[in-house]
C-alpha cells in the first residue's frame, strides 16, 4: 500500500533538525549580505582578439566571472529560501543541487587560475578564463570538437573531482546523491510516498 502527499515528508523529518524558520533565517543573512554586492560595469580593456593577453584583461575576465557567478548565487539563494519556506523539498533539492556546482566551480576556477598566475602564464590563464563566458554545451555541439570559435567548456566530472580534494573525499558522493533527486527514478518518486504494511 501506498502513502501519498507531503504527509510523508513531514513524518521522515527527525526532530533534532533545525527547523525550517531557523534555516531561512540563516539563510536571509546570506541574501542580505549578497544583496548589499554592487557591481560596477565593467569594459573590457583595449586589448586586440589576436593579441597576447595582459594582467588587465585577465583581471577583467575574472570579474566578470565573480560578478557573474555571484549574481547567479544570490538569484538561486533568493528561490532555495522561497522553498524552504514554503517546505517544496522536492524542488529545493535541485537548487541545492545548482548551489554544489557553483560551489564546485569557484574551486576549480580558483585553483587553476592561481596555478596559472603564479607562473605569470597570462595566456594559459586567459585560454582558461575563455571558455567561462563564451561556451556551454548547447552552444558548441554544432562546431567541431575543437573549434576556435567557442572553446570547449569543463565537464562537471572535472570540476566536482576538484572540489573532491576541499570536501576530504565526501564531493563525489554527495553530488551523486543530489543528482538522484534531479532524475525521474526511485530517488524522486520515494519522496512522495512510502510503504506501509498490510
Amino acid at each position: 500500500m501506498y502513502g501519498f502527499g507531503a504527509e510523508v515528508l513531514d513524518s521522515r523529518e527527525s526532530v533534532t533538525k533545525p527547523s525550517h524558520s531557523d534555516s531561512a533565517q540563516v539563510l536571509r543573512i546570506a541574501e542580505a549580505f549578497l544583496d548589499e554586492l554592487k557591481f560596477p560595469p565593467l569594459l573590457r580593456p583595449d586589448v586586440p582578439l589576436d593579441s597576447i593577453p595582459t594582467k588587465e584583461l585577465i583581471d577583467w575576465a575574472v570579474d566578470l566571472y565573480s560578478f557573474s557567478l555571484l549574481s547567479q548565487l544570490r538569484a538561486v539563494l533568493r528561490g532555495v529560501i522561497s522553498l524552504v519556506e514554503t517546505r517544496n523539498i522536492p524542488a529545493l533539492r535541485i537548487l541545492v543541487r545548482a548551489l554544489f556546482e557553483m560551489g564546485a566551480h569557484s574551486c576549480y576556477v580558483k585553483k587553476h587560475l592561481r596555478q596559472h598566475l603564479e607562473w605569470n602564464h597570462l595566456e594559459a590563464a586567459w585560454e582558461f578564463l575563455l571558455p567561462l563566458g563564451t561556451s556551454n554545451l548547447y552552444t558548441i555541439s554544432p562546431y567541431p570538437e575543437e573549434s576556435q570559435l567557442f572553446p570547449s567548456s569543463t565537464h562537471i566530472d572535472k570540476v566536482i573531482r576538484c572540489f573532491n580534494e576541499i570536501m576530504e573525499g565526501d564531493a563525489l558522493e554527495s553530488y551523486s546523491l543530489l543528482s538522484e533527486f534531479c532524475h525521474v527514478d526511485m530517488a524522486v518518486f520515494k519522496q512522495h510516498y512510502q510503504w506501509e504494511g498490510s
